[in-house]
Parts: structure tokens; sequence; C-alpha cells
């Protein structure tokens, strides 16, 4: 996971793997429930806007059923605050689970 400034927008992504595309639902879910409070798009991957920026979690189908994160937002103190929620939220859910 590296962060890259890309035309004025500082940007990350990562991957990891799930048990399965059930599992990866149920992320969706949990994520979608973590950031009520920003505007979002569910059509097979989240999308969550927030002020300046996005974050989308994508299922991609293989053999180690992976699942990537990208982020892109253009302030790196609201940047760096929303990655550290988005993988507390993950790391609560695989614990749950």
């Amino acid at each position: 996971m590296s962060i890259t400034n890309n035309n004025s927008y500082l940007e990350t992504s990562w991957s990891d793997c799930i048990e399965n595309s059930q599992d990866f639902d149920r992320l969706i879910n949990w994520l979608s429930g973590e950031f009520i409070l920003y505007q979002q798009d569910e059509n097979q991957v989240l999308k969550v806007y927030f002020p300046n920026g996005w974050f989308i979690v994508s299922f991609k189908k293989g053999i180690n059923n992976e699942y990537k994160v990208l982020m892109k937002h253009k302030s790196k103190f609201t940047f760096i605050d929303i990655k550290k929620q988005l993988l507390l939220a993950i790391d609560r859910f695989k614990k749950i689970n």
C-alpha cells in the first residue's frame, strides 16, 4: 500500500483476500453501515463519496477471491483519516467473521 500524488489527488490502492463472494457481500454491507453518513453507490462494488474524495471496494473473481480498494482524495489530512477508518472497519469485519 503506497500513497501517490497524481494530478492534485492523493491516491492509494491495496488488495486483500476474502473467503468467498458471500463474505464480500457481507463486507460491502458492513462498510456501507460504517460509512452511512456519506453518499454511496452500490452496484457490485461499493463507492463512497466524501468531501473532495472517494473510495471504491470491488471484488476480483479468481483463484484467491481478492477484493481491491482504491482511494482518491485532495486533502492529505482527510485522506489519512478516512483511510484509517476504512482499515479499522475492514479489520473489525475480519475479526467478527
